[in-house]
């Protein structure tokens, strides 16, 4: 009704009326609040009052993620830290190329080496 309506939106009765006498409401009528054969329900408030368990060993996607970046991290150090160590062993001498550093290693890996003894030691 138009006192509800003057209610509603904070206006006079009489401003209503003046409303009505606009060319496009002329004539019309304010429509009735129609009552809901139904009512609603609020479901949702009820699962929010559980409680949540958490298991403590879950971790977020983020820590996940910080994780195994540091995780990477941390092997292409300890990568690069073994490529300068290989590098630094095959690297050749004053006088030696890398192809005969190696040559050189692996023919002395062949020869049986000989163990100094002492004169302290028994004869059996």
């Amino acid at each position: 009704s138009k006192s509800e309506m003057a209610i509603k939106y904070g206006i006079k009765p009489w401003e209503v009326d003046e409303m009505f006498k606009h060319p496009f409401l002329k004539g019309r009528r304010p429509s009735r609040k129609k009552a809901l054969s139904f009512s609603f329900v609020d479901d949702i408030t009820t699962t929010t009052e559980e409680e949540v368990t958490v298991d403590p060993n879950q971790v977020t996607l983020e820590d996940a993620i910080d994780d195994a970046i540091d995780s990477a991290t941390q092997a292409q150090e300890a990568l690069a830290e073994a490529e300068k160590a290989v590098v630094e062993m095959l690297s050749p001498t004053e006088y030696e190329t890398p192809e005969e550093t190696l040559l050189k290693s692996a023919q002395n890996t062949d020869d049986e080496e000989e163990l100094e003894m002492d004169d302290d030691t028994f004869e059996l």
